[in-house]
């Protein structure tokens, strides 16, 4: 009897194992063919923005990966509307894009930072035009990675503004526009960091937790009509963000040129609710959901030992070049 139950115990375990393997399995080929879906047929079947409308709108359009999206959407042959509060860069970009792809480029100087006021005057300059794509992506990320406590004040406010106070409205203003006219895409930029709580990067990475979820909050309500609201969850790229910070480059390939990451993520606008834009993005997304958070975290905090012995170095050599 002893021995039944055993072996009953023994085929009961055996059946639980192999529910779980063919789980895991399963979720591996959805991400498999998921991929193939974003990143690899947009390939051969070129997406077809202006199905949307005329126009995109991309905030922090002057520099990194608001710039070169722009780039390629006007290879699409989208007209365009940059948003930054850079203005000499705006200008110039705006200028190039306009004489490199023969597309109309609108440059809008604006401080989203600046509450209602600045989100009206931003809306009455785009509302008269056909806009199919909208994308957030104006954000800064301070003094990261650094302790939440020497983090300024300012800049706390600023990663709050952009990615809370200008993702709520704009998407609130684009939602009503395009269910007037029946399609059209947001593109929200969140984060990989958004997956889980990134000790110094704290802000960050919460402001961008707000995005995703509020992102896919939303969208979850427009099922059902043809108006995407896309959440976007890359790692790190090689945009003037990590300008000072070389200890993250040797992270190799999984940190892509920003001309690498926006030519993937582009063709991928309007197709899933959800992605992180890059292949090795998602392979760190989908390892990320099973990783320990003890590992991250001594991740994360090798990252920040890694600024600080960098930070040491160059306040040595300017100490040195003072002296």
């Amino acid at each position: 009897m002893i021995h039944t139950m055993f072996e009953d115990y023994e085929n009961f375990l055996a059946f639980i194992g192999l529910i779980f393997v063919s789980g895991f399995l399963l979720s591996i080929i959805k991400e498999v063919f998921l991929g193939i879906r974003l990143y690899l047929l947009p390939t051969f079947v070129p997406p077809d923005f202006k199905k949307y409308g005329e126009w995109a709108v991309i905030t922090g359009g002057s520099a990194g990966i608001g710039k070169c999206t722009a780039q390629q959407l006007a290879k699409f042959g989208l007209n365009l509307v940059l948003v930054s509060n850079e203005s000499e860069e705006l200008k110039m970009t705006a200028e190039d894009i306009q004489a490199e792809f023969g597309v109309k480029c609108c440059d809008v100087m604006a401080d989203l930072t600046g509450g209602k006021k600045a989100y009206d005057s931003l809306w009455a300059k785009i509302q008269d035009k056909d806009v199919g794509i909208f994308i957030n992506c104006a954000g800064i990320d301070g003094k990261s990675p650094c302790l939440f406590l020497e983090e300024t004040e300012r800049n706390i406010q600023i990663m709050m503004a952009l990615n809370m106070n200008v993702v709520v409205d704009t998407t609130y203003r684009l939602c009503n526009y395009y269910l007037k006219k029946k399609k059209g895409v947001i593109v929200n930029i969140s984060s990989l960091s958004s997956f889980f709580p990134t000790p110094y990067y704290a802000t960050y990475s919460a402001c961008k937790k707000f995005v995703d979820d509020f992102s896919k909050a939303v969208m979850t309500e427009l099922s059902g009509t043809n108006v995407t609201l896309q959440s976007l969850t890359p790692f790190f790229v090689n945009t003037r963000m990590l300008s000072d910070k070389p200890y993250l480059m040797t992270l190799g390939p999984f940190v892509p040129s920003t001309e690498t990451f926006c030519q993937s993520w582009a063709k991928s606008i309007g197709i899933s609710n959800t992605c992180s834009g890059f292949w090795l993005h998602e392979v760190l997304a989908y390892c990320t959901r099973f990783c320990p958070s003890f590992i991250l975290n001594l991740s994360m905090g090798k990252i920040y030992s890694n600024a600080e012995k960098f930070r040491k170095e160059v306040r040595n050599e300017t100490s040195a070049e003072i002296n």
